[in-house]
């Protein structure tokens, strides 16, 4: 299998953020390593608040009590005045209110401030050339990723990479931990995408068990 790159300018603003989440995901990854026992309450934690069904049931249930308390407060109010109507309205508003509140899907945070510094010096590399103008190309293949450009050759086996993580724009090759190879999807001239990762993934396993 065979996956070549035609590498083209790194200017698409979207790249900025993109580029910090991966370097996040590969910080992520060294440190599960480094502290699987962590890792293993920090994902129950996770699990706990991904049961985004029974967030929505109560969502729901929280504006349902919401519309009910105010439905049933504003006749309460008017003359005579039902005290049953505005303690029920008041406990349906109340209720409901903190149901919605509490159940409120939380933004993502962004990535962490050394990833966004990393991510930027990275790309800054990458826009600092003119890629329009180069001759060459670069490939992976099962001998790992060869670079030809202009005239200048590169190579990487899959022994030396560490990890490889994947955006909608952008994949990340780690190299030794230190070096990071920055590929655009956009770029890939020949082979499927979506193979990609798992062939890279696949390489470095197989290595990774023969060291």
């Amino acid at each position: 299998m065979e996956f070549v790159f035609r590498l083209s300018d790194y200017g698409d603003p979207a790249l900025d953020g993109e580029a910090a989440r991966l370097l996040e995901q590969r910080l992520e990854a060294h440190s599960r390593k480094a502290a699987p026992g962590v890792w293993r309450w920090v994902d129950r934690l996770r699990a706990c608040a991904a049961e985004g069904q029974e967030r929505r049931r109560r969502r729901i249930y929280g504006a349902v009590l919401l519309a009910l308390g105010v439905f049933l407060l504003v006749p309460g109010l008017a003359e005579p005045g039902s005290p049953v109507l505005i303690g029920a309205g008041v406990l349906g508003t109340v209720y409901g209110s903190l149901l919605v509140l509490l159940t409120r899907e939380k933004r993502p945070s962004p990535p962490p401030a050394s990833c966004q510094r990393e991510a930027a010096k990275l790309l800054e590399q990458r826009r600092g050339t003119d890629w329009s103008g180069m001759e060459g190309r670069l490939c992976v293949d099962g001998g790992g990723l060869s670079a030809d450009l202009d005239g200048k050759r590169e190579h990487v086996s899959f022994g030396e990479m560490t990890g490889a993580f994947e955006s909608e724009r952008l994949w990340l090759l780690v190299c030794g931990g230190e070096k990071a190879i920055l590929l655009q999807k956009k770029d890939l001239i020949a082979g499927e995408a979506e193979k990609f990762l798992p062939y890279l993934w696949e390489n470095i396993t197989n290595q990774g068990s023969n060291r």
